[in-house]
């Protein structure tokens, strides 16, 4: 297994981000344009997939592709890799195909689909079988007005339907909770089919968690500027501004970037309390910066955690076995530190169990803490979301 080793660094006082685009929104967009059969755009080149796209993106931009492009009356298979979200988006787009879609998924994306309730697929007029290595969507008379009463595990098959109403005037239905986890992620797909559409493609928050780690766990004072970022952004994962201020970094659009302004750390806050359960991403960005920064924590709302690319509680914890900090507690919703921290060991090895959020937030983790090693495990896993990070998180 690929691994790199990583320690402590310096950051200019002053750099400039380049971020890949917004998974959430790009997702969104491409699926309306192919419900609506309106033109595609095309896939990137090399070089653009590789600087402003993710895996996530580009299985969505593929898959839409090879659909508009579907012979008639054939079945079509469609990898999915480990994108959760390009998989329930299809399996919702697949309902109205003319045949039958089988969407591959890795091991682990199928034993999160396989937690989910698929029994709605019938009410929407298809047949959803769920195998090893995929998903089987039959349709047969897709429903144009009905009620689902589903208890829903993920929002992105709720969003993925509010898309399909949009382009084909349906009125399919469904209740799902303002308390959700996920209720977010559904706010943004009902403010983007609200607006008016726009070629421009926003960049990533999820992706700028990490940076926002940097800037309130390195000890030097970092000012850090995100072009295509928005302070007002729909994106969950926003909200991570309103944690930084906790923290003494502040947040500033000026024109079309956002500058995220470092501190020294003289305002940063005692014992914070979180809650999480409207951007979860932030989660390992947030309680990692605690814990170098020594701050005891309360974070609420993590029960979905568990269901991620990794059981991302059972990841973290394990690693901070390995930097001898103990002191947590847990239980189905919440977690807490109360600030134990023993000898720091000169050497520690992280396995990121194939979590490209686990990876890049020990990543951040390691590079802010003086006279450690840290060796990370798989550090390709990272491109899921953002393949130019360890470039540019080491200066490369």
């Amino acid at each position: 297994m690929k691994q790199i080793a990583l320690t402590y660094r310096s950051f200019p006082s002053r750099q400039q981000i380049e971020l890949p685009y917004s998974k959430s929104i790009v997702a969104r967009r491409l699926l309306l344009a192919y419900m609506q059969n309106k033109p595609l755009p095309p896939l990137p080149e090399e070089e653009e997939a590789y600087s402003l796209c993710n895996e996530d993106i580009l299985v969505v931009w593929r898959a839409v592709h090879q659909l508009r492009q579907r012979p008639e009356g054939e079945t079509i298979q469609i990898d999915c890799g480990s994108s959760a979200t390009a998989m329930r988006f299809l399996m919702i787009v697949a309902i109205y195909e003319r045949c039958a879609t089988f969407l591959i998924g890795s091991p682990q994306l199928m034993k999160r689909i396989e937690q989910d309730d698929c029994s709605f697929f019938a009410l929407m007029g298809a047949e959803c079988q769920l195998h090893d290595c995929g998903v089987a969507i039959t349709p047969y008379l897709p429903a144009k007005r009905v009620h689902l009463t589903t208890q829903w595990k993920s929002s992105q098959y709720c969003s993925a339907i509010l898309i399909c109403n949009r382009a084909l005037d349906h009125e399919v239905s469904f209740e799902f909770s303002d308390q959700s986890p996920s209720y977010s992620y559904l706010r943004l797909t009902q403010e983007l089919l609200a607006e008016e559409q726009s070629n421009t493609l926003e960049r990533d928050w999820s992706a700028a968690t990490f940076w926002y780690q940097l800037t309130m766990s390195h000890p030097e004072a970092l000012d850090i500027e995100f072009p295509g970022l928005q302070t007002n952004s729909l994106q969950p994962d926003a909200l991570i501004q309103r944690d930084a201020l906790q923290m003494g970094i502040s947040s500033e659009q000026i024109g079309d970037a956002l500058q995220a302004i470092g501190s020294t750390g003289e305002e940063r806050i005692g014992e914070a309390h979180i809650h999480i359960e409207q951007h979860l991403d932030s989660f390992l960005p947030l309680a990692l910066t605690y814990i170098r920064n020594r701050k005891p924590f309360r974070i609420i709302g993590t029960s979905n955690l568990r269901y991620k690319e990794s059981n991302r509680i059972a990841s973290f914890l394990e690693a901070m076995e390995w930097y001898n900090v103990g002191g947590f507690s847990i239980t189905d919703n919440e977690i807490s530190w109360d600030g134990t921290w023993g000898d720091l060991p000169e050497m520690v090895m992280i396995n990121p169990h194939g979590d490209h959020r686990v990876a890049m937030a020990f990543a951040v983790f390691a590079v802010t803490l003086p006279r450690i090693t840290t060796v990370l495990l798989d550090p390709d896993c990272i491109a899921k979301s953002y393949p130019r990070f360890l470039d540019q998180l080491l200066g490369n």
